[in-house]
């Protein structure tokens, strides 16, 4: 009967323990990090480099652009040189398969040339 009655009392005490640190000792912990948290954060040379306040941010933003303009080229450039191989392909295609078939003849043909 002893076990019981401690067990309770000791469930309550706990309770108790963990509400008491919730309401008065955490936020006495919290208070000084948070301020201490904000104003690293405020001073931050890290957050004016984002910003574009850094001494080098215009010569990178010069570089993203022209990286930009770059991959765009090259995605042009793809993209012409596919549609030059459908049209290609279409003019000397005799339906798909038949061309298909050359290819795989002339691969065959390069395969044992190879292999010689």
């Amino acid at each position: 009967m002893n076990i019981n009655l401690t067990l309770i009392v000791q469930m309550i005490v706990f309770i108790v323990l963990v509400w008491f640190t919730m309401k008065v000792v955490w936020p006495m912990i919290l208070g000084p990090w948070k301020s201490a948290r904000r104003r690293s954060q405020r001073d931050s040379p890290r957050r004016e480099g984002t910003a574009g306040a850094g001494p080098g941010s215009d010569r990178a933003d010069a570089v993203v652009r022209e990286a930009r303009e770059r991959a765009t080229q090259i995605i042009d450039q793809a993209q012409h040189r596919a549609n030059d191989l459908v049209e290609q392909a279409k003019r000397h295609g005799d339906g798909g398969r038949p061309a298909t078939r050359r290819v795989g003849q002339t691969a065959d043909r390069a395969g044992s040339l190879a292999c010689a």
